[in-house]
């Protein structure tokens, strides 16, 4: 064999090996390359996918737990709301008939001042008109002693009234029933009984007297 075809035989068996080296060279980097970066890469988005999906999760479950922590705090807010709103009505209520009461403590001293003055001038129909207003009046408020003290003028002033003072003034008849019924409701323990007693006895008569009697 000539040293020529031994050259070229070299020559060829190296070009394979380099080939041979060169490929494998090249799988080896590309094995790297899918173990070193695409197996992560796929890893790590594996990993961002059950991760997505654990947050979505947690995110749905933080949502519910949320949204039920926002029920139970405005089912307190609700409670708490009403608690409020009923206390303010009771004291509103409370503040209305306090004021309520005050007012017709203040007619009723008007009332029976007005009757004091009547009475003095003799003029015993108008007396007894504004008696009756003034017990009317303290019925409705917290005024027990003065209502008292009324309640005692009354039946007096009865005593000079007679049939044509009721026609003369035909609303104090329906007054004086209303005033009578009125303190038969708060007439408790019978504190009243011997006032109301007294008063129908000389309303009866006044009503049933006349010139001539």
């Amino acid at each position: 064999m000539e040293t020529k075809d031994v050259l070229e035989i070299t020559q060829t068996i190296n070009t394979f090996y380099e080939s041979s080296w060169n490929k494998l060279l090249f799988f080896i980097g590309i094995m790297f390359t899918v173990i070193g970066v695409i197996i992560p890469l796929v890893g790590q988005w594996l990993q961002r996918r059950a991760s997505n999906l654990k947050t979505e999760e947690l995110r749905k479950q933080i949502a519910q737990e949320t949204a039920n922590s926002q029920l139970q705090i405005l089912k307190v807010f609700e409670e708490k709301f009403e608690e409020l709103k009923k206390d303010l009505e009771k004291k509103l209520l409370e503040t209305e008939v306090s004021a309520e009461s005050k007012v017709n403590k203040t007619l009723g001293g008007l009332f029976q001042l007005q009757g004091n003055i009547s009475k003095e001038g003799e003029n015993h129909l108008l007396a007894c008109s504004s008696y009756v207003y003034a017990i009317l009046s303290y019925v409705e408020s917290t005024e027990e002693l003065n209502l008292g003290r009324v309640l005692r003028m009354l039946p007096e002033t009865l005593k000079n009234l007679q049939r044509s003072d009721f026609d003369q003034l035909i609303e104090l008849e329906e007054n004086i029933e209303i005033m009578l019924a009125n303190l038969e409701r708060i007439n408790e323990n019978d504190r009243y009984t011997d006032s109301i007693r007294s008063i129908k006895q000389e309303y009866l008569n006044s009503k049933n007297r006349t010139l001539t009697n």
